[in-house]
């Protein structure tokens, strides 16, 4: 019988708590909360009992000894060769953001405990599997590495397009590709059914017209004086919630980085209104317009793993990117750029102004479905995001830069390095539009051999809003385990 460890923090201990009763039959099942919070949940509200928690563990056996200039070699060395040379042991230090506010040596010491509780836990369940959120912290980076040096993996599962109307994929932790099962092999889905759900999903997909776009653009004094009132309104709100609310003091403790760093990387009130300000009055949007030669580059949430591990650290400053990326293209080509829906007012007015100071880039209004971005481009620059992939299924050319889980699908272009890119765009003509060819059909069949029906993304409250029925998605999502992992 394979082994399952669900490691629960936040919102992911109510999706592992409440598929464990439909599994427990087929796997050995371990549970690792994260703090005291995760492990109550578990066994108050699920039954889930013997849970180890890390947090309790760190402070009782990892965190009382010094650090070890040996072991601080061994985890350095463990880092290079099991990321081929991508991270250091400093540069897994800096792609950790909750690291921040710690010493040098604080973040040292706090590796090593990580790295031993880690060693001892898998070598004493030795699970097949541990399943946790993508890699995005120290402490599942280490874990990655030493599951595999006993040979087994870290999984995350996401959610991805795909038949259903909630769909997902489980892909590696620490690089987000694909995660392929014997169990789920290409040949399980027909050529006939990959060529219809390319199909299915252009159609689905239909362009809004630029008229709309123009209407909010270019709205009334009606609108603008409605716009007025939410501005007043934001920053109404923002000054009650500084009065009401106090901000949180935690006395500094190394072992509380996570939950710091939560509470003091948001700009403090006053800063906030002045962004919320900067963006109203001075940010203006370029028209979308479609008829242009345009690659579209869509911005990424940040910090998060795609712009950290994803992408080997080295590409955490988008703006510099964005840069970098208008320097390769060909004349008379430009770059349009569209913030992320989620992550609009939390970037600081200067960055949207460099952004628009170059010359051959367009910044675009988020309220632009990217769909229709996509579909009037010449192609796709991204990280590693799901932009990426809506290109794919379109036929557009596609550059990534970190990977992700069609990282490996046929005509995709994978970066090492910036300077690589001028040569790709120069020599790309139209790939993927033709739906016979074998090696490009075959990697949406192989893609939709991984996929799986639920709702699996139990993060800010997504699950509410999905309105799903969660006991019943739990016996769907559980189905998918099964069918995969057995």
């Amino acid at each position: 019988m394979k082994k399952i460890t669900f490691f629960s923090r936040c919102e992911l201990v109510h999706l592992y708590g409440r598929i464990t009763p439909h599994l427990e039959n087929k796997f050995e099942i371990n549970h690792l909360a994260f703090s005291k919070i995760e492990k109550k949940i578990l066994e108050k509200e699920y039954n889930i009992t013997n849970v180890i928690c890390l947090q309790d563990e760190l402070e009782k056996k990892y965190y009382n000894s010094g650090v070890n200039s040996q072991i601080i070699q061994e985890i350095d060395t463990l880092i290079i060769n099991k990321s081929y040379g991508q991270f250091c042991l400093n540069g897994a230090i800096q792609s950790d953001r909750t690291f921040e506010f710690n010493t040098y040596e604080d973040n040292l010491h706090l590796c090593q405990s990580y790295y031993l509780f880690w060693n001892d836990y898998l070598k004493k369940y030795k699970p097949n599997y541990l399943i946790h959120e993508p890699v995005a912290l120290f402490m599942t980076q280490i874990a990655s590495y030493l599951i595999s040096e006993i040979g087994g993996v870290y999984l995350t599962n996401i959610q991805v397009i795909g038949e259903n109307d909630f769909n997902w994929i489980f892909v590696k932790g620490i690089s987000g590709e694909l995660y392929i099962t014997e169990n789920h092999k290409k040949d399980s889905i027909t050529k006939e059914t990959a060529n219809n759900f390319i199909q299915n999903y252009r159609k689905q997909k239909s362009s809004i017209l630029f008229s709309q776009y123009s209407k909010s653009h270019n709205q009334n004094r009606k609108n603008n004086f409605i716009k007025y009132l939410r501005l007043v309104g934001s920053i109404i709100n923002l000054l009650i919630s500084h009065i009401i609310k106090k901000k949180e003091f935690i006395s500094y403790n190394p072992l509380n980085h996570i939950e710091t760093f939560l509470i003091r990387y948001k700009p403090n009130t006053i800063e906030q209104i002045r962004m919320r300000i900067d963006r109203f009055f001075f940010l203006r949007y370029d028209e979308f317009e479609r008829e242009k030669q345009f690659y579209y580059y869509p911005i990424h949430m940040e910090p998060e793993a795609t712009v950290l591990y994803w992408a080997n650290g080295f590409y955490k400053n988008q703006v510099k990117l964005i840069e970098n990326i208008a320097a390769q293209l060909p004349p008379n080509v430009l770059l349009y750029v569209k913030d992320h829906p989620h992550g609009i007012g939390d970037r600081n007015y200067l960055d949207y102004k460099r952004i628009k100071s170059i010359s051959n880039v367009k910044l675009l209004n988020p309220i632009i479905p990217g769909v229709d971005i996509v579909k009037a481009s010449m192609g796709i620059i991204t990280i590693n995001g799901t932009g990426g992939f809506e290109g794919y299924l379109l036929g557009k050319n596609i550059i990534t830069f970190g990977s992700n889980f069609y990282t490996n699908m046929y005509g995709i272009n994978s970066l090492n390095h910036i300077k690589d890119l001028r040569f790709i765009v120069y020599k790309l003509n139209e790939l993927n539009d033709n739906l016979s060819d074998i090696n490009y059909l075959e990697s949406i069949q192989l893609y939709l051999a991984q996929s799986n029906k639920g709702f699996t993304d139990y993060f800010s409250d997504y699950v509410l809003k999905t309105k799903v029925n969660e006991n019943e998605n739990a016996k769907i999502v559980a189905e998918g385990f099964i069918s995969q992992l057995k």
